[in-house]
């Protein structure tokens, strides 16, 4: 062990409580820088695999090719994840060739072994477990074809009896069809294409397109998931490489910049407190170099304390914060999970910023190290700070101060070396932490009106369900209330201001018609909001008014026939109790009884397929939207369901993970700043520890002091914390009126509770420092410290 290492170990070991200061400085850029990486590439792995899940978890496809070839390729170490399958076209269902989405119906099938490989593509219903049994896509299920059923099925001119155990989606990305059949059998024969999942996403192109080259297959008809290698910066490499490096050199600027304000502060008052021992050294005959190597090694030696606790800090906190982020997404149902991703990358990345940080922010006190002179040293003629005229002149505030202890604490505020400093520093990082807090809460929020329907089911092809769908509401639980009626779209039909205008149908018994419209046609308008900012306004979509006669026409029919003119009562929608469940909609409502409709449908043009039974509901409780949409399903089959309530909680769930993320950067960013603060405060505390002797050796007690003190910092906080609220409310509101300029609607959410917490904070820096001072006012020695220069 050199001169050099031994003396910096023993320089650390005697400051204990200055190295556990510097320690927990760099400890907090390193949990900041961590945490950031860590989560970014967490994130990445997350969107990674949420893509993978479109195409059932694989990443590439190679072609048909014969069963020899696919077994090599399948037998390759590289890949996580195989699946084989053969596609026979000339699929004939029961009678039905094609469906709406598909010219022919395509049959795949997949070794009985691969079954559970299916379940991410499961629609309703269950996987397969025999080869007599299939999934249908769901284009396919019918009154003649439902679950549970036996059907015929033709597969290249043979037929077979199959049973139909569940459905898929036909819209579905996999690499196979899923808009036919999906069968299993024993095993499969002839020609079969290979679904794979690499085990590492790294230059999957250009491998796999060696390996299909090797296997004599065209490598240009190897298929890619390129969204999901996209997220990996391997897709385009050119393009999404340049991206990520991007984002990951905007953080890494950020960090750095916050990490070495702090680092450097921590390093540069260590240096200040050891002038003397440096000065004795170069007595010693120690060179500058040395010093400046021993500076730079003493950052190096508490660096890699530091980055293991903030890479357990950091990696723990991330735990926490997905583990309940991935609780709340799955209680809302929201089909993603948070993946934490420690690998090497990140963790090297962070060591090796930190480090360079460290060296960085260690130059300039090292040189300033090699600059003390011996003499200087050893006399104890560090440099003061000169103080401007302004600051020995006493303020208003100081000639009102009655109290002695007060007055002095006030004046010691005033004439404090780098007290500008840290005001500015804590004023910036309040009205950042206020500004941009504020700014993610305006902008990440939802806008779920209260007195929407929950859930809405369109009924079609199944005639009038509207007895039906009121007892399956009454016998249902949890509902606030509901309204089931039979619906078209219609459009104003003719000239004006109203032509071409979107008007939902409603046809309700005559009792409810005479019960509350006395009868009449009545047209419930809807407002909407036009102009933007300052000039936004409400008015009616439907510019009409009672007694006026309005021509419509089914939205289905052809613009060339006249429609039904109709004498129409005009009414605010939002005052109809019964009807207020279609605000949901944003459509004007026009209400018809029973024979009304029946003597205009002619007319009207409304087919008997374009009347639908609108089922809606209003549910006392969230949580009883799962039971009604099965009960629904149960009762009706395939319908149109619509889970505003499911969507709204998969809204906030998002919201609040975007929320989390960037109030965690934020916060921690800000943690880093206040440090700065923190250290700067005790750094002082360290450096009066004489004067406060002197004054505990005339009869000033600790109490006194401690009172002095905690008012002298304190005074600082508040001004800090007053400051930064402010700016960071100017902030915020700036950013509100950046981001809402052209939108609708949106009023600025002041950040209040930041400001709170904030202040919060502050107040439980000064209880500990004013503890820490007693406890250093206790334990020292008066006649030593005094004695000491």
């Amino acid at each position: 062990m050199g001169i050099i290492t031994k003396l910096s170990w023993r320089s650390l070991r005697t400051e204990r409580s200055r190295t556990l200061m510097t320690i927990g400085a760099m400890t907090i850029a390193a949990t900041l820088m961590v945490a950031s990486l860590v989560g970014l590439r967490s994130l990445q792995t997350t969107l990674y695999d949420l893509e993978l899940s479109n195409t059932g978890g694989m990443v590439a496809n190679f072609p048909a090719s014969p069963a020899s070839t696919v077994k090599r390729l399948a037998a390759e170490p590289a890949f996580a994840k195989t699946l084989r399958y053969q596609v026979d076209g000339k699929t004939i269902v029961g009678g039905k060739t094609h469906t709406k989405i598909t010219a022919s119906l395509p049959t795949t099938s997949l070794a009985i072994g691969d079954c559970k490989q299916l379940k991410p593509l499961l629609y309703s219903g269950r996987l397969p477990r025999k080869a007599d049994e299939v999934l249908l896509s769901a284009e396919l299920i019918s009154k003649k074809r439902q679950v549970g059923q036996r059907i015929s099925i033709t597969v290249a001119g043979r037929t077979a009896q199959y049973r139909i155990v569940g459905t898929v989606s036909p819209y579905s990305r996999t690499y196979f069809p899923t808009t036919g059949v999906l069968r299993l059998v024993p095993k499969l024969t002839g020609n079969q294409s290979l679904a794979v999942l690499t085990k590492s996403p790294v230059n999957v192109r250009h491998r796999l397109g060696a390996l299909a080259a090797a296997n004599g297959l065209n490598s240009k008809q190897v298929d890619y998931n390129s969204m999901a290698l996209s997220v990996m910066g391997e897709a385009n490499q050119s393009r999404s490489v340049r991206t990520i490096l991007a984002v990951l050199v905007i953080i890494l600027a950020i960090i750095g910049a916050v990490s070495l304000t702090l680092i450097y502060t921590s390093i540069n008052l260590s240096v200040k407190a050891h002038r003397q021992h440096y000065g004795l050294l170069r007595s010693l005959g120690t060179t500058p170099k040395q010093l400046r190597h021993l500076v730079y090694w003493q950052g190096v030696a508490l660096a890699v304390p530091a980055l293991v606790l903030g890479g357990v800090l950091g990696i723990g906190g991330l735990s926490l914060t997905f583990h309940f982020l991935n609780g709340m997404m799955h209680s809302s149902e929201l089909p993603l999970s948070l993946v934490l991703t420690v690998d090497w990358l990140p963790l090297v990345i962070a060591a090796v910023f930190l480090i360079l940080i460290t060296l960085l922010a260690a130059a300039r006190p090292a040189f300033r190290a090699s600059r003390v002179t011996p003499i200087a040293a050893i006399r104890a003629l560090e440099p003061k700070p000169k103080l401007a005229k302004r600051k020995l002149k006493s303020t208003w505030l100081m000639k009102h101060i009655k109290q002695p202890l007060l007055l002095l604490a006030a004046k010691f505020s005033r004439r404090q070396a780098g007290r500008t400093t840290m005001l500015v520093t804590l004023t910036i990082t309040v009205m950042l932490f206020v500004g941009l807090t504020g700014f993610v809460g305006n902008i990440w929020r939802n806008y779920a009106a209260p007195e929407n329907a929950d859930i809405i089911a369109e009924i079609t092809g199944k005639g009038d369900q509207t007895q039906a769908a009121k007892r399956l509401l009454h016998q249902t639980e949890g509902i606030k209330s509901s309204l089931a009626v039979q619906t078209a779209n219609l459009v104003i039909n003719g000239s004006g201001p109203n032509a071409g205008k979107a008007v939902k149908l409603a046809v309700v018994s005559n009792h409810v018609a005479q019960a509350d419209f006395a009868g009449h046609p009545t047209l419930l308008n809807t407002k909407i909001q036009v102009g933007t900012g300052n000039k936004a306004q409400e008015r009616w979509l439907i510019k009409a008014k009672s007694g006026q006669t309005l021509t419509f026409l089914s939205g289905q029919a052809s613009a060339h026939q006249a429609g039904q003119p109709i004498r129409v009562v005009v009414k605010p929608l939002a005052d109809q109790a019964r009807f207020k469940l279609f605000e949901t909609y944003g459509y004007p409502l026009l209400v018809l009884s029973a024979t009304d409709y029946q003597r205009w449908q002619k007319k009207l043009a409304v087919a008997p397929g374009d009347l639908s039974t609108t089922l809606m509901a209003k549910l006392a409780r969230p949580s009883a939207h799962t039971a009604l949409v099965q009960a629904i399903k149960a009762r009706f089959g395939k319908v149109q369901i619509t889970d505003i309530v499911a969507d709204n909680q998969q809204a906030v769930a998002v919201t609040t993970a975007v929320k989390v993320g960037a109030y965690g950067f934020i916060t921690l960013i800000a943690l880093v700043s206040l440090a700065t603060v923190i250290n700067h405060t005790f750094a002082n505390l360290l450096e009066q520890r004489r004067g406060l002797a002197m004054l505990q050796s005339i009869g000033t007690t600790p109490k006194q002091l401690v009172l002095m003190q905690t008012v002298q910092y304190g005074q600082l906080f508040f001004q800090g914390w007053l400051l930064g609220s402010g700016l960071g409310l100017g902030l915020a509101w700036l950013l509100y009126r950046v981001m809402a300029s052209g939108a609708v609607g949106i009023q600025l959410i002041w950040p209040l509770p930041q400001i709170t917490v904030v202040a919060l904070a502050l107040t439980v820096i000064t209880l500990v420092f004013g503890a820490v001072t007693w406890r250093m006012l206790a334990q020292q020695d008066i006649d030593q410290l005094i004695r000491a220069e």
